[in-house]
């Protein structure tokens, strides 16, 4: 299956030269910060050898990462800030042996979650970049996913596309809801409209709540729609996690397919937990 890092979608972004000015610059930082670092953690679901990363590669990589973001962009008051915040969590973990391998996970967490609060200026101007495609018949996925994960839902849309998938992002097609009930009658609407869904987890996509991971209320409500209407057709997009789907804390997943690529304009995968 091909690397479906943030990497590799923001360069995909790049390429397509729809997005310039400093949409550019947020996706040009955000590939910096990551470069050396991403590719330790993305989940090798296929290899259940996967081992932690020690955190003095993480640390050097990200060190280096973060000086010369800072050295090209620091004058941006925003990147500023980002880089303030990155350069803090590297001198808090600098000095720390307890754990290496908890140390890098708890690293790269946190490098996330700045990133994702500095990636909200990519929509800064109240305007949603919607790519200019039309559906025609393509087949419909729907996208189920956490709001804080929208730039990359932005990529997977572009990267999607081109292998005749149109991906439903709500936010992006619908805009912001204001009434729930409104809401969800339009979400059960696209839910019936698609074909197939495809769940994003990532950090932001679940809540740790007293060391168990439960889904996020609108996943969880999402799947749960989509359950009723075509059970083969769910799909989960592993980024980083290296956990165990048999635990107990992850039943909410069960049922659903490990996406390991398109064919033929659908999506595909190998059922993780029978």
């Amino acid at each position: 299956m091909e690397s479906m890092s943030r990497i590799l979608l923001y360069n995909n972004m790049l390429r397509t030269n729809q997005y310039t000015g400093s949409q550019r610059m947020t996706l040009e930082v955000n590939i910096g910060i990551l470069s050396g670092v991403e590719e330790l953690f993305l989940s090798q679901d296929n290899s259940p050898e996967q081992k932690e990363i020690k955190d003095p590669f993480v640390l050097d990589s990200l060190r280096s990462n973060v000086s010369r973001v800072g050295n090209e962009w620091g004058l941006d008051a925003k990147i500023n800030r980002l880089i303030k915040r990155l350069d803090k969590i590297v001198r808090d973990y600098s000095g720390k042996k307890e754990d290496e391998a908890q140390n890098s996970r708890n690293i790269f967490n946190k490098v996330i979650k700045e990133l994702g609060l500095y990636n909200s200026s990519f929509f800064a101007d109240g305007s949603v970049p919607i790519p200019e495609r039309e559906r025609g018949d393509k087949t419909q996925v729907f996208l189920s996913h956490a709001y804080d994960d929208r730039l990359y839902a932005l990529a997977l849309f572009e990267y999607f596309y081109k292998f005749g998938i149109y991906l439903y992002v709500d936010w992006m097609h619908r805009g912001k809801a204001k009434d729930g009930y409104k809401l969800k009658k339009d979400l059960e609407r696209e839910l019936d409209l698609s074909d197939q869904l495809l769940f994003l987890r990532t950090l932001n996509s679940e809540l740790d709540i007293q060391g168990k991971h439960i889904l996020r209320p609108w996943c969880a409500w999402e799947l749960g729609n989509f359950f009723r209407k075509e059970r083969d057709q769910k799909y989960l997009l592993n980024l980083y996690s290296v956990e165990s789907y048999k635990n107990s804390y992850n039943l909410q997943l069960h049922g659903l397919k490990l996406y390991t690529g398109v064919h033929n304009g659908f999506l595909t995968g190998t059922t993780i937990v029978p």
